[in-house]
Formats: structure tokens, sequence, C-alpha cells
């Protein structure tokens, strides 16, 4: 089990059952644009304009805390579609 939550610590969930994930360094648009969008890209790009992610089944995410504050952002038309928490804008990171 891996406790997650939000910078406000308003939206609290946790992931069980990690059986497979992936883990890597993002360079599409979709993920460049999300961290532009929560302005975070100077701290969470690197130099060449990837970002570090780690890719979860839904099935083993669960939020105990806050879901009501819970959005999905769509940046693109068929782009991902990230969970975010109102209260700051602030992703799961």
């Amino acid at each position: 089990m891996h406790l997650i939550q939000c910078q406000c610590c308003a939206v609290k969930g946790q992931l069980k059952k990690i059986g497979t994930s992936n883990r890597l360094i993002c360079y599409c648009t979709d993920c460049r644009a999300f961290a532009h969008f929560l302005g975070k890209a100077p701290f969470v790009l690197d130099e060449q304009g990837g970002t570090e992610i780690v890719q979860v089944s839904q099935q083993h995410l669960f939020f105990y805390q806050g879901e009501h504050l819970i959005s999905a952002v769509r940046l693109s038309e068929n782009g991902m579609i990230p969970l975010v928490c109102r209260m700051l804008r602030n992703a799961y990171w």
C-alpha cells in the first residue's frame, strides 16, 4: 500500500496492490501541457521537457478523503485525463 495526497492535503488516497506499474520519463505533448497547466513546469520538467510519471491501474487507486474535490482535466481532444485537486489545482505528485 502506498499513500498519496494532493499538495494541500485536502484529497487523500492510497494505491493498493501495485503489482504492475510503469515508471518512466514522458516527453509527450499532454504531459508537458499538464505541467504548464498546473504551473509546475519549472519544477517537474527536465532539461529536455520530460516529466517523471508512474502509471498504475485505476482498479488499485482508492480515495478516502476529499473525493468531491477531484476533477479530471483533458487538455487535448484525444489526450490523457489526469486527476487534479480543485482546491489549489494540484496533481497527485
